[in-house]
């Protein structure tokens, strides 16, 4: 039987998404390591930043959007979107994120969860925190990568998502190296 894991995040511009940072990269090389490393699991990207409905990329589906499909699909829901908006507006206000673009981001995530049912969703950072609270993914069905610690750095958002995640039992916490585990339970403790 095969698996399903989704992975949200975004591309690097070199795969067809419109980022250059290093995290991009980190993201879909992960992606790619458990798609052609890992026997009986299927990788699904959910993609924030490919504007186009889906895409294979070496063999991995990726599912982006455009504006077209975004305002087609809340048009056929719209009191889906409309509930989602009023979860995300208050974590949005506490963790000092834009509302408006994270509200879209986990339309987009809770849209592809409920048309591709994975078994296992993989986030990526602190902002995690966002799905797993307004309860878009399952934290027991959720791991998360971190890829770096703010720790007392600013800004002071991170940090409190940090805290939060923290105390999150998720199927597990990976960090992207052993110093980086260490600062985490330095400054948070283990995690849940």
């Amino acid at each position: 039987m095969i698996r399903k894991i989704l992975t949200f995040g975004h591309l690097p511009k070199h795969i067809g998404g419109q980022q250059q940072q290093g995290l991009a990269a980190v993201m879909w090389a992960t992606a790619s390591h458990i798609h052609s490393c890992v026997t009986g699991y299927d990788v699904i990207f959910c993609a924030t930043d490919v504007k186009k409905p889906f895409a294979k990329i070496n063999g991995i589906q990726v599912i982006g959007w455009t504006r077209i499909s975004m305002i087609t699909s809340i048009l056929f829901s719209p009191f889906k979107f409309i509930l989602l908006f009023k979860m995300l507006a208050p974590l949005c206000q506490k963790y000092e994120l834009p509302i408006i673009r994270h509200v879209f981001k986990a339309y987009h995530l809770q849209q592809t969860i409920f048309k591709r049912n994975p078994d296992f969703i993989h986030l990526h950072t602190c902002e995690a925190i966002l799905y797993i609270e307004s309860k878009i993914v399952e934290p027991s069905k959720t791991f998360v990568t971190i890829h770096g610690v703010y720790g007392q750095k600013e800004p002071h958002n991170f940090t409190i998502m940090e805290a939060s995640l923290n105390r999150y039992n998720v199927m597990f916490i990976a960090f992207v190296t052993e110093k980086i585990s260490k600062i985490w339970c330095d400054f948070h403790g283990s995690p849940a």
